[in-house]
């Protein structure tokens, strides 16, 4: 798989432009709880199905600490998500983690970002 920095670049800059329309929308009619807990949802399950994936290629499988922390806070990211989407969206408690948790997500995709703008590389994966 050989993803040139522009196609990565492109992706992480429309996945950030995403998170903000989300955020726009969700405060303008007034469904915000609901369009950041899917935003959660896909975007741990993308980075777990990424992780996976990345794992059935591997043929030496050693497991970093790093990975195996955020591979585990992905899956509670999840988890939640479904908790709060399950108790019809009623707990103040998720909503405040799904919007800290959404605003982590932002900010790693910003810094991300800046690092690869800032950076030349090769390849990246």
């Amino acid at each position: 798989m050989n993803i040139s920095d522009r196609q990565i670049k492109i992706g992480f800059s429309l996945l950030l432009i995403v998170l903000v329309l989300v955020l726009v929308l969700g405060i303008v009619i007034n469904e915000l709880p609901f369009l950041i807990t899917i935003t959660n949802l896909v975007l741990s399950g993308s980075i777990i199905f990424y992780w996976l994936l990345r794992q059935i290629r591997k043929k030496v499988h050693y497991f970093e600490v790093r990975e195996r922390v955020v591979f585990c806070l992905e899956a509670f990211v999840g988890l939640s998500a479904i908790y709060f989407m399950y108790t019809h969206y009623k707990d103040q408690w998720m909503f405040v983690t799904q919007s800290i948790i959404f605003g982590i997500h932002a900010i790693a995709i910003l810094l991300f970002l800046i690092f690869i703008w800032t950076f030349k590389m090769k390849r990246l994966f």
